[in-house]
């Protein structure tokens, strides 16, 4: 009975995240439904998920309730894996999209234009091209970029030389001129800056706090954690400017942004 409460409880949370992932196709406005709700949501579906692969087993139904938590953080021998969630990604965009879904990406693209206005409104040449608001389409555009430059080792590369002619990639041009992509690095927004000033007296990562919390929930529902894990920490290489950039001197790089991790040593998931 417990079994098909929870199974029940799980197909109700999946149409609803399919409702939701599919605001931005729909034509839904953003703040119909709250960012709270949507990581509510996340956050149920995980816990009903554990709560059913407890009454699953039966040697944990055995021990009770008291000691079911205790026993599936510490005795849990289930091979870790991707969850249900993931079932439907079949090609590499499809498993981009898991973690970085379209809500996300359309509030970047809210914020970001919102810069661009800010921005056309100095100049007084209306209509600029070079300014005008970016999509959902050209953003994935120049996160390809960001990653494929990142592949290629190109992350610290002058764009003058990744646009070249003759040493740069072709993919580079294919996909925005220099200028537009050097223009989109510089308007990048993750959060209204007009409440920014008060917020980030209390949250440090006020910045990109929005985007954040969807990564966690979207890893978090992705992925059901093996019994085999590991903490670690890691100083992701940073010299620009950044109230939690850390030194330790140590390291390789001496600088950066220190992250702890749990890793998972059967998936290699992070």
């Amino acid at each position: 009975m417990a079994s098909k409460k929870y199974s029940l409880g799980i197909n109700a949370i999946n149409q609803l995240l399919k409702q939701l992932d599919s605001d931005v196709e729909n034509g839904l406005e953003l703040n119909d439904v709250s960012d709270e709700e949507y990581l509510n949501v996340r956050e149920l579906e995980h816990e009903v998920r554990e709560e059913e692969e407890m009454e699953d087993d039966p040697e944990i139904i055995a021990l009770g309730n008291g000691m079911a938590k205790t026993m599936t953080m510490r005795g849990r021998i289930e091979p870790g894996g991707p969850t249900s969630v993931t079932l439907g990604a079949k090609k590499m965009s499809d498993i981009f999209s898991l973690f970085l879904d379209d809500r996300m990406l359309a509030e970047i693209v809210l914020r970001s234009n919102e810069r661009l206005a800010l921005l056309r409104s100095n100049y007084h040449q209306k209509g600029n091209v070079a300014l005008r608001d970016i999509d959902l389409r050209e953003l994935k555009a120049f996160i390809g970029i960001l990653i494929m430059s990142a592949v290629r080792c190109d992350n610290h590369t002058p764009t003058c030389d990744m646009w070249d002619l003759t040493e740069g990639n072709p993919l580079y041009r294919c996909t925005m001129n220099e200028r537009r992509f050097t223009l989109l690095v510089r308007v990048l927004r993750f959060d209204d800056s007009a409440t920014r000033a008060e917020k980030v007296k209390k949250d440090r990562l006020t910045p990109i706090r929005k985007v954040f919390d969807h990564v966690v929930a979207n890893c978090r529902s992705n992925y059901s954690p093996g019994p085999h894990l590991t903490d670690d920490e890691q100083l992701v290489p940073f010299r620009g400017h950044c109230p939690f950039k850390m030194y330790i001197p140590n390291k390789p790089t001496k600088y950066g942004i220190k992250l702890v991790l749990a890793y998972d040593a059967d998936f290699h998931y992070m």
